[in-house]
């Protein structure tokens, strides 16, 4: 009985160590081909966030295959498991050696679930970043569009009109780029956490982050592309708005004496009534003096004009330096030549649709607002002058006609 004994035991013993060979091999081949799954899986952390949608959606077929491969392991971790519970006689140092594999194990597996939450959040920002510079670039070509502001009061109030539009438009895009920064910076703090658990020897060289320095700089960029399209914006509301009530104002003005000139102007070139000088002399005196009271009103319209061309000059010399600024840092590609031509077109076509059939974009320069006032204010003026002139030499000529009777004339 006791020699059967012996057998058995020591048929379990060779059992034991037979199971803790096979063990030791597997567990042994198992990590070998784990170590190479772990030294991807930190390379791939390691590496630089893709910062486009091509490489992104490269980077995400690898970590699939790589998922897939590693997964196709599950039997062979199972059967150094079932392996190890086999084993009668365990010892310590085979104890460490499932440790090590079901450690590596687990540890890969988190860090894949990490990083595969970090790929979406990459996705997520790159996106947003290409999607927000397309839309600034909308609004910045728009803004460069808008050039001189007009010297109609209707038009000046379309592109009032368009310019509150885009402001709508800015306070909802508002909401994007607030989420491109949350998002880039959730992106931010998620890389960080994937790779703080890698050992040293598994990092660039170059910078533990400097992708991430690259991101956020060109969130910075976007974002200070923003602050200027709404800093633009803000600014040219408030000049058209000024414009627009100086406008208002001059043109009431501009017509309202430019009538009265011009009836003063041929009440003074009509034929008249008396045919002695001398009984002309009363009307032309009086006519002179309504003329010479009516001048402030006339210097009135001169100050009002003149501050709608100040305003008008301050936007058209601020909107010519954003353009130069657009086409020189952030379009390279953009003329600004083309851009003021595009501006014209857009012009002319609403004043076509005012009724101007005679301009024609491209035959001639339109003039800004600020040129066409001065304009108006130097024919007002000059007919002013004229009527003057034109008053004062019809008196000298009655008076030089009739010496004898200066007192009468001048009295």
């Amino acid at each position: 009985m006791k020699k059967i004994k012996r057998i058995f035991s020591f048929g379990k013993g060779e059992d034991s160590k037979n199971a803790a060979r096979i063990f030791t091999e597997q567990s042994s081949n198992l990590l070998e081909r784990l170590e190479v799954f772990e030294r991807q899986l930190h390379e791939r952390i390691a590496s630089h966030i893709p910062r486009d949608l091509d490489s992104l959606e490269h980077l995400v077929l690898q970590h699939k295959d790589w998922e897939s491969s590693l997964h196709a392991l599950s039997s062979d971790v199972e059967e150094v498991q079932a392996t190890f519970r086999g084993i009668a006689l365990k010892t310590p140092a085979m104890k460490k050696n499932l440790d090590k594999v079901m450690g590596k194990w687990n540890d890969m597996q988190s860090k894949s679930q990490l990083f595969v939450e970090r790929l979406k959040f990459v996705e997520i920002v790159v996106n947003s970043i290409e999607e927000n510079n397309q839309t600034i670039s909308e609004f910045e070509i728009k803004l460069a569009q808008f050039n001189d502001l007009p010297n109609d009061v209707e038009l000046l109030k379309d592109i009032h009109e368009d310019l509150l539009r885009m402001q709508v438009a800015v306070s909802k895009q508002q909401i994007q780029i607030d989420q491109m920064n949350d998002d880039a910076e959730n992106c931010r703090r998620l890389v960080e956490s994937s790779r703080a658990s890698l050992p040293h020897s598994s990092l660039p060289r170059s910078g533990k982050h400097i992708d991430l320095e690259r991101l956020d700089k060109e969130v910075s960029q976007l974002n200070n592309r923003w602050n200027n399209v709404c800093g633009q914006l803000a600014e040219r509301l408030r000049s058209c708005e000024a414009a627009y009530q100086l406008l208002r104002t001059y043109s009431a003005g501009l017509e309202r004496e430019t009538d009265w000139v011009d009836g003063a102007l041929g009440r003074a070139l009509a034929p008249p009534p008396a045919e002695r000088a001398r009984d002309q002399f009363e009307p032309a005196r009086n006519l002179l003096t309504s003329v010479v009271e009516r001048t402030p009103k006339i210097e009135k319209v001169n100050v009002d004009g003149g501050r709608f061309i100040r305003e008008a000059k301050i936007h058209s010399s601020r909107c010519q330096r954003y353009v130069e600024w657009l086409c020189e840092e952030i379009h390279p590609s953009l003329d600004t030549r083309q851009l003021k031509r595009q501006a014209e077109v857009e012009l002319a076509e609403r004043l076509r649709n005012r009724g101007r059939k005679d301009i024609v974009p491209g035959v001639e320069p339109i003039p800004s607002g600020a040129e066409a006032v001065a304009r108006e204010l130097d024919e007002l003026n000059a007919k002013h002058q004229r009527l003057l002139d034109l008053l004062y030499e019809r008196l000298r000529r009655i008076a030089a006609a009739n010496p004898g009777d200066i007192v009468t004339l001048v009295s």
